[in-house]
């Protein structure tokens, strides 16, 4: 009787342990860290009033907005839909810019191409010529250049290490600098690095006013010189 009593007793105690005392938390939602929606309508809804959305289509604009309240974050990056039809971003603003891909051979080219739907939109003319790209196996070297709009660039001299980080900040001073000649306000900035890198065109006011909001100098755009002190990339000697 008394080994039965003290297993009856030790039944119970699992019985109010597991079900009774201990019940199965239910699981929290996710919470979004510095998700505003108010101050997100109206990051948005400034962003309208100064041309963001000026390049997308009539019909996605609703769309961009309503993705860009629903994912606002000021301490994480911008966000954008990506049109698989006619491979470009819906805004005609915000790109991938891997620099893995951008060094690697072909990649400066690659990429230019694939900026093409929005030079379209900026009447932006971007005629390439006497591109070249020679690896000297025995200096283990590169040299890389090529001609925009008649002007010869530079874009590696004698360079030896792989240019994932420089690769990008080049070939985005030559397009600023092609960008300027023909009276385009739209400039190229820079976000993240590496195989996270990105590109933007803005507006200087629409930059200035992305720079006031968003706080992660890492995630957000950023000018060349200031993405490279960021970033700790090293200036080039061309």
């Amino acid at each position: 009787m008394a080994i039965g009593a003290i297993l009856f007793i030790i039944w119970i105690i699992i019985v109010r342990r597991w079900f009774i005392m201990d019940p199965v938390p239910k699981k929290k939602p996710a919470l979004k860290i510095y998700y505003n929606k108010q101050a997100a309508e109206s990051f948005v809804n400034r962003l309208e009033q100064l041309g963001y959305f000026r390049y997308a289509d009539a019909a996605d604009i609703d769309l961009l907005k309503k993705d860009m309240v629903k994912n606002y974050a000021p301490d994480a990056e911008l966000t954008g839909i990506w049109d698989d039809e006619k491979e470009a971003p819906k805004e005609y603003r915000y790109y991938s810019c891997d620099g893995e891909d951008v060094y690697e051979d072909g990649g400066i080219l690659a990429l230019l191409n694939n900026l093409k739907p929005t030079f379209d939109k900026l009447n932006f003319k971007c005629d390439v010529t006497d591109y070249f790209a020679d690896w000297d196996s025995n200096k283990k070297w590169l040299n890389q250049g090529l001609t925009m709009n008649g002007t010869p660039y530079i874009i590696f001299k004698n360079f030896p290490r792989a240019g994932w980080a420089e690769a990008p900040k080049r070939i985005a001073e030559i397009l600023n600098a092609e960008l300027a000649k023909q009276n385009i306000k739209e400039k190229i900035y820079l976000i993240s690095i590496d195989n996270d890198g990105r590109l933007i065109f803005l507006t200087e006011e629409l930059y200035q006013y992305i720079y006031s909001v968003y706080q992660n100098p890492y995630w957000k755009p950023l000018e060349l010189n200031e993405w490279a002190t960021v970033m700790e990339v090293e200036p080039m000697i061309l």
